[in-house]
């Protein structure tokens, strides 16, 4: 009878870097659990409250943090689509931010994610285009990047309120102000 060892490994000790990438994790999912709000609003609904968020944001803030960290922090991409992803996801996150100030497409929350995630495209798509080699998975991490940031924008911003309408109603016979009011 032959006996075989298959896996012999002794115990080794974490190195400092690894120990980093699992303090960051653990931050990032404390810090999401701890300040998220837990409203029960749908997803077009205004709130009326500007501390109101989506129903289940901060969980949703909390995996996407992780995962994008636990990317940020691995040894499987490289350098290069890091800093892509990276740069991307502050681009996609400040143009949400930006269509959320100037008031556009705050009917629809999606289409304002994807109006933000294609803002946040164009400089990637200019750096590619003026390289010598145009790189797809470049342009993919700069996609996967501002549309990561578009959507954390939103979760943390949470409903755009919509707030009173107001119009002027003119008539043959009067002029009056109009309020319309969601609710």
């Amino acid at each position: 009878m032959k006996s075989e060892i298959i896996w012999n490994c002794p115990a080794l000790p974490e190195s400092t870097g690894q120990k980093l990438k699992q303090a960051l994790l653990f931050s990032a999912l404390l810090l999401a659990a701890l300040t998220g709000s837990s409203s029960t609003y749908a997803d077009n609904q205004p709130t009326g409250n500007a501390y109101e968020s989506y129903k289940h944001s901060r969980w949703w803030i909390a995996g996407i943090s992780a995962a994008s960290i636990a990317g940020m922090t691995s040894n499987t991409f490289a350098e290069d689509k890091k800093r892509h992803f990276s740069i991307s996801i502050a681009l996609g996150a400040a143009s949400e931010f930006g269509l959320r100030k100037l008031k556009v497409a705050s009917d629809s929350r999606w289409k304002r994610i994807a109006l933000a995630t294609g803002a946040g495209l164009v400089p990637g798509i200019i750096k590619e285009m003026t390289d010598d080699r145009f790189d797809k998975e470049d342009l993919l991490a700069d996609v996967i990047g501002s549309f990561t940031g578009a959507l954390l924008s939103d979760l943390v911003q949470g409903p755009v309120d919509t707030g009173p309408q107001y119009g002027v109603v003119v008539g043959v016979d009067k002029v009056g102000l109009a309020v319309n009011y969601p609710f």
